[in-house]
């Protein structure tokens, strides 16, 4: 097995370490509470900034450039503040250059430097193996700045909800973060997809690159795809992970998302441990859900990240947005049969975990709204979800829960409809699906490929939404080779179903 090597620090750094840990502590958190002005006058857009030249990744910190690049907050306004774009960038090993990887995470509104804290090891292999790795949050997300998190938001799943509830509460929190963003002077018509796009676009020159790869995942495959659309000759490859284009919808169509939670059931059926402890788990989960729809369950149990003695109210809605939630892991799947099977035998305390490890619903990140709601998405896809409830044991419940109402008040105006005109691209490109993928099912794919002659696909039997990259070891592996040698044939690999992990996991 790879063992992967950190910077050791003696004694005598021990006051580095301090100072870094504290330098970093202002920035993540201190700057992200300030208000316009974030850019002094002097400093001009495109410029890019590097702050500090060290990452904490776990509980270690490894060389790396970090920083901003300062970029309009509004292209489309000729006296837009400037807002400021966080970066980090980790210098490839190799003797050899190639093409550095931009890492376009997913959301809209996901904390990708966050991320690359928590998931250093598959980052650190690209750097080894692939060339320079940069990471960056999208505009208005973790540590660039502004900071469009609404921090009125403070849901607690501390009781059971019903789905009207939560979308009141939802709706009265967005009214209020949405008044005090703009009264601290935001643009929210700056915050979407183009000009994401315009950011990678300014963080290249800023970086002096001539052409990029990129590593894109969810959401970002939509951004790395309008980036191949309008600066088609930057790219070198890209991999699209969870494949999504402007004209697929972004929200869970329930019919689709029927069909992957009977493909579960197949597995599990399939499976001599899963079937033998869960004899049916579609009629198991809609016996479940039936019950909580008339008696909402309240427990206490000790939360899975912390141990705490916590709270927790499972409703229908809340179990079904559990469901949805953890069907785009590998480690939700496997819990799922058994958290019904265990909660129609009297025991919910697998499915108030899943409802406990659930993240804030995507209305806590105000880019996420400017994003959907310019794009259209609520108007354009209730209408398909609501004639699909009955078809479905989730019903109409929505990735963007809460967001068709607030869309009648977050004031974005609709993206220009050449926004949806599709790409045709020479540029090679892997295309990452997972056949239990109900966000971006492996349809998308294959509606679009024909458009990219050197386009290839590699499918994940048993491949979840939110963890394709670094589901196995082979799938990190292709994405290096691809990086390296643009050579690929179209396969199907095999992601490892472990029900009795399920089973075990408490």
């Amino acid at each position: 097995m790879l063992k992967f090597s950190f910077q050791n620090f003696f004694p005598r750094q021990k006051l580095n370490i301090l100072f870094y840990f504290l330098t970093l502590l202002q920035f993540s958190s201190t700057l992200a509470q300030s208000e316009f002005p974030y850019v002094p006058d002097t400093v001009k857009a495109g410029t890019v900034i590097k702050q500090f030249t060290k990452f904490k990744a776990g509980d270690k910190f490894v060389n790396a450039e970090c920083g901003y690049v300062i970029v309009p907050e509004n292209r489309n306004n000729p006296n837009s503040n400037l807002i400021k774009v966080a970066f980090v960038r980790f210098k490839s090993k190799l003797s050899k250059s190639l093409p550095p990887i931009f890492f376009l995470g997913g959301g809209p509104g996901s904390e990708t430097i966050q991320f690359a804290r928590r998931n250093f090891m598959y980052f650190n292999i690209s750097r080894w193996m692939a060339g320079d790795m940069i990471i960056f949050d999208q505009r208005g997300v973790g540590e660039s700045l502004p900071s469009l998190t609404c921090h009125e938001y403070d849901f607690q799943h501390d009781k059971p909800y019903s789905r009207q509830e939560i979308n009141q509460i939802i709706a009265q929190v967005s009214v209020k973060c949405r008044e005090r963003l703009v009264n601290q002077g935001i643009d929210l018509t700056g915050y979407n997809t183009c000009e994401i796009v315009e950011d990678i676009e300014a963080l290249r020159l800023g970086l002096g690159y001539e052409k990029i790869n990129m590593l894109s995942v969810s959401y970002g495959t939509l951004v790395a795809y309008m980036y191949i659309k309008k600066h088609e000759s930057k790219v070198n490859c890209a991999i699209l992970d969870g494949f999504q284009s402007p004209s697929q919808p972004f929200f869970v169509q329930p019919v689709i998302y029927q069909k992957k939670l009977e493909q579960l059931a197949e597995l599990c059926a399939n499976n001599s441990y899963c079937s033998e402890h869960v004899p049916n788990f579609l009629k198991t989960m809609e016996a479940v859900l039936a019950y909580l729809a008339e008696h909402p369950v309240q427990l206490s149990i000790p939360h899975p990240q912390t141990g705490t003695l916590t709270s927790v109210g499972i409703s229908k809605a809340q179990a079904q947005y559990a469901t949805y939630f953890a069907m785009g892991f590998r480690g939700g799947i496997e819990i799922l049969p058994f958290a019904y099977q265990e909660a129609q035998e009297g025991d919910y305390t697998k499915l108030a975990q899943l409802i406990l490890q659930l993240p804030p619903f995507p209305s806590y990140q105000g880019i996420a709204g400017s994003v959907v709601c310019s794009e259209g998405l609520p108007e354009k896809y209730a209408p398909i979800m609501k004639a699909e409830a009955d078809e479905s044991i989730l019903e109409d419940i929505p990735m963007w829960m809460g967001a068709g109402d607030l869309c009648h008040f977050w004031g974005v105006p609709p993206v220009d409809s050449s926004f949806f005109e599709p790409v045709s691209s020479k540029v090679p490109v892997l295309f990452i699906s997972g056949t239990l993928d109900p966000i971006s099912p492996i349809g998308n794919v294959l509606e679009i490929i024909d458009d990219f002659p050197n386009g290839r696909h590699l499918i994940l039997e048993g491949g979840a939404h939110y963890d394709h990259f670094i589901a196995t070891l082979w799938t990190m592996w292709y994405s290096v080779k691809f990086f390296r040698e643009h050579e690929f044939s179209s396969k199907t690999i095999r992601v490892n179903i472990d029900f009795k992990s399920g089973a075990r996991r408490n």
